[in-house]
């Protein structure tokens, strides 16, 4: 599937301040309760993987021939890519295992929390791959007598880490707007990285030129994260905006280059000198391996939002909405996500959204949002398709929660 999301998970609420409750949740400091007492959050989990070129069913068939993983596996992939294209893939996953919350003091002006802090636990994952239409046409062997493939295009990355978070926030402004901030510590679980380059030229003979494969494999390093929040509280226009920044993973590891040299080469041996180091009469192959400690630099991710009530007569108002979400800089970059809604109380107790989404890989996304409450707890559900449908999806987004307050 070109994205999926997947939000399963039963926390506490950490205090969203929403205007009318619409069907939509931001996270971050600044959402921190600001009334009552203790907040715990127990474990959620959320995946999200979206790309532009393969459906779910494509990436099924690939995952059953993956028995033993290799960097040069994601020529498995490029095999799947339609020709001439570039093939961009990204992963984003989070299990949150705890949260706390604690509103602390009494502002006399507004009668909400002096300030409020909150802790938290979690892993995330995090990836970016792109395939070269060069690698494209190399795995699937349709390279034309004359043609020149550049593999410089061709690089993957992914890391798994631990993730403790201690945060902040207080009323500003007569309690008109809530302030956050945050910081985290960060441990490096595992980071893999992989990059292809050099250039092949292919001729009635096969395939000749150099090329080199680059893969690092480490983990057990310890970094850091800042995050600033901001959030109104007024009576009628809702908006925030969250800012993490700064973001660093250090770790070590084991690099290993293998360098190739072709002379009318199949696909076939430059596959196996660049997945087993293997030589033979048309390819020559050397393979490194050497220790390493480096550090990552994490994107800055920008996530804001807005919404606005639209009284239409009597009842409940229909509240428009809009967010977006840009993870930017270094080398997980995803770019920027928009999506446009709005939101109705279709009963008392079941706030429903409908959600237009631009940006990404996939493109174009249609979604729905549903909230059930009842007396201190809440249901919450989501699910936004991307470009296609099931197997044929291009991309989704699933939420699904549970809140006690």
């Amino acid at each position: 599937m070109r994205g999926v999301r997947w939000v399963v998970g039963c926390w506490l609420a950490l205090g969203v301040v929403a205007l009318g409750q619409p069907a939509f949740y931001p996270e971050g400091p600044q959402v921190l309760p600001m009334e009552g007492g203790m907040r715990i959050g127990l474990p959620s989990m959320e995946l999200d993987v979206d790309n532009n070129t393969l459906t779910l069913a494509d990436l099924v068939n690939v995952a059953a021939l993956l028995k033993d993983p290799q960097p040069t596996d994601i020529l498995l992939l490029a095999a799947r890519v339609p020709k001439g294209v570039n093939s961009v893939a990204t992963l984003q996953g989070r299990g949150q295992v705890l949260a706390l919350a604690w509103p602390f003091g009494i502002d006399p002006l507004t009668g909400s929390a002096a300030f409020s802090l909150g802790l938290s636990y979690g892993i995330e994952a995090r990836g970016l791959l792109n395939i070269g239409k060069d690698l494209v046409a190399l795995a699937q062997d349709g390279a034309q007598p004359g043609d020149a493939l550049v593999l410089d295009g061709t690089q993957g990355i992914g890391t798994v880490f631990d993730r403790l978070t201690l945060q902040a926030a207080l009323p500003i402004l007569d309690g008109l707007v809530v302030a956050g901030t945050e910081i985290s510590l960060l441990y490096t679980r595992f980071l893999a990285q992989a990059t292809l380059g050099g250039n092949l030229y292919y001729d009635a003979n096969g395939y000749d030129g150099m090329v080199g494969l680059e893969a690092v494999r480490g983990g057990g390093g310890f970094g850091y994260q800042l995050g600033l929040g901001l959030q109104t509280r007024l009576p009628t226009l809702g908006a925030g905006v969250r800012i993490r920044f700064l973001g660093r993973l250090s770790y070590a590891g084991e690099r290993t280059a293998v360098m190739m040299q072709a002379t009318d080469a199949t696909a076939l041996d430059i596959v196996d000198c660049l997945r087993n180091a293997t030589s033979n009469a048309q390819v020559s192959c050397v393979s490194q391996t050497n220790q390493v400690s480096e550090s990552l630099s994490l994107p800055t991710e920008v996530d804001a939002y807005a919404y606005y009530p639209l009284f239409l007569g009597e009842g409940d108002p229909v509240f428009l909405m809009a967010r977006a979400r840009g993870v930017l800089g270094g080398p997980l970059e995803e770019g920027w996500r928009i999506g446009l809604g709005a939101s109705y109380r279709v009963f008392p107790q079941v706030p429903m959204g409908v959600e237009v989404g631009l940006g990404g890989p996939s493109g174009f996304a249609l979604g729905l949002r549903v909230g059930w409450e009842w007396p201190g707890a809440e249901l919450r559900f989501g699910l936004l398709q991307r470009g296609g449908f099931v197997l044929g999806a291009r991309g989704t987004e699933f939420q699904l929660a549970a809140v006690l307050k």
